[in-house]
């Protein structure tokens, strides 16, 4: 490398071989021209929104190491810190269920909030707050049945309040029994996925012979936004993943709770961490100086 040296491939074996060292830079302005006159970097492989393989040429291998160590300590990201809990009767402790809430990473611009300075000055510009509400029922049918008369109680609330006002756009042909037929051809649909085993994701388990489990994902977690967050957030603010699994629970176990994030970096706590992993190989440049003949 041109900070190292060379390793010489002979008969008797291989010699490192040092090269001679850059001069120091003098003052920092030629220490960047000098880096940016070597320096280069190639995406290699991007597979999937959360891999990067990239490669860097022309700097010390202190300045990979740089790079790993703020990706993983330095870099902001929001994730939750504050979690009261009103109910669980399920068989994992308040403390355990706290922490599981506290590692699901949520997918969020954390350059759109501000540091927590004090605890007692909590505003719609630090803090998201979250909701959770489950209970499990006698079966697969009982919780559907909970489900759809809620969403049917929140159909009525919204109507009388005034914030559930049609939307062309919604409607099927503007017609209220398309609607409902649609809705209840959906609803069918639905049911038969379950019946067929084909549903991607469980949201229950029925076995014969074993109790009724119902599973909590991360999915569950709901945005409550406060003061012109509603506005900023239109869309609302979701986990980067809904699939993560916070707890099973049996017939008549019940979780309740709200859930409070904030802006941090790994270097206080790992939940803050962006990456899941960061880590940098060498990139040897071999050179044959002379030939190589085979017996």
């Amino acid at each position: 490398s041109r900070t190292g040296g060379v390793y010489d491939v002979k008969e008797s074996g291989i010699e490192f071989r040092h090269m001679p060292q850059p001069p120091t830079p003098k003052d920092g302005a030629e220490f960047l021209s000098r880096m940016k006159s070597n320096f280069e970097l190639n995406i290699l492989e991007q597979p999937n929104d959360n891999d990067l393989v990239f490669e860097v040429k022309g700097v010390d291998v202190s300045f990979a190491n740089a790079l790993r160590r703020i990706m993983i300590a330095e870099v902001p990201t929001m994730a939750i810190e504050k979690v009261y809990i009103f109910d669980n009767t399920s068989i994992i402790h308040d403390e355990v269920l706290a922490h599981r809430l506290g590692l699901v990473p949520i997918n969020i611009d954390p350059r759109l909030f501000i540091d927590v300075e004090d605890e007692d000055e909590l505003t719609d510009e630090n803090t998201l707050v979250f909701s959770l509400k489950v209970s499990c029922g006698r079966s697969r049918a009982h919780d559907e049945q909970k489900e759809r008369a809620r969403k049917a109680r929140e159909e009525r609330q919204g109507k009388r309040d005034g914030d559930a006002a049609a939307d062309p756009e919604d409607s099927i042909m503007g017609s209220d029994d398309l609607d409902k037929a649609a809705a209840q051809a959906a609803e069918a649909h639905h049911s038969a996925q379950h019946k067929a085993g084909r549903e991607t994701l469980a949201d229950a388990v029925e076995m014969p012979g074993r109790p009724y489990t119902k599973h909590v994902y991360s999915r569950s977690l709901k945005f409550v936004p406060q003061g012109t967050q509603e506005e900023q957030f239109p869309e609302g603010v979701h986990m980067a993943h809904d699939d993560i699994l916070l707890a099973k629970l049996r017939p008549g176990q019940s979780m309740e709770l709200e859930a409070h994030a904030r802006r941090g970096v790994g270097e206080d706590h790992a939940k803050y961490s962006p990456v899941a992993t960061a880590s940098y190989r060498l990139m040897p440049q071999v050179e044959l100086l002379n030939p190589v003949y085979d017996e």
